[in-house]
């Protein structure tokens, strides 16, 4: 998180494939929608925000953590 935040970039990688991308912090009024949708579109990374923030794992519970867990845009980095 601290990295990719001084950075503002990161790599992306599926198998042999890597792509650079820029990484646009959101204020923490646009996280708490991104966060409710994370336990429907990542069910098997609810695991790791209940060890991590002490949650069960609903949709309120991740937008209440909007003002204390990082969100991220990923945007093409360009040439």
């Amino acid at each position: 998180m601290k990295n990719a935040r001084i950075a503002g970039w990161g790599i992306l990688e599926r198998g042999r494939e890597q792509e650079r991308v820029n990484l646009v912090e959101l204020p923490i009024q646009e996280r708490a929608p991104v966060l409710r949708e994370f336990p429907r579109e990542v069910p098997h990374g609810v695991r790791y925000f209940r060890q991590l923030y002490g949650i069960s794992g609903t949709p309120e519970e991740f937008g209440s953590l909007a003002p204390r867990c990082p969100v991220f845009r990923v945007e093409e980095a360009g040439p």
